[in-house]
């Protein structure tokens, strides 16, 4: 019934890779936020090292941002990836930056996160 009337949608399990390059963590929460600007999932700060994983996330088609809390320290050390939960492959490297980029296959980089084609 949903094919049929034009709404097939995919669902899509990503995991978010969070990098600190002094390698010491972070210390604040980053958000992934749908369209509206609504949190759907908070990655929690505090964690210590070069990485941190999370999810999986599952994630509707359509475009999300993945926001820093702009009160955590050394943002500039901060950058992610996206990858497939399925089989680890990479969807978008994510630069910690507010600037728009826009890449192959439907992804976007926006502050930060996918858009999965629709």
């Amino acid at each position: 019934e949903i094919a049929e009337n034009g709404q097939n949608t995919r669902d899509t399990e990503v995991l978010v890779t969070l990098f600190d390059s002094f390698g010491d963590g972070h210390d604040s929460d980053v958000w992934i936020k749908d369209q509206d600007g609504n949190i759907l999932y908070t990655l929690a700060g505090g964690w210590t090292g070069t990485e941190a994983a999370f999810g999986p996330f599952t994630l509707a088609d359509g475009a999300y941002d993945l926001e820093w809390d702009p009160a955590g320290t050394w943002l500039s050390e901060q950058t992610a990836e996206v990858t497939l939960a399925s089989d680890g492959s990479l969807l978008v490297l994510v630069p910690h930056s507010y600037s728009v980029s826009h890449l192959e296959k439907g992804l976007l980089v926006h502050n930060q996160i996918l858009r999965l084609p629709q």
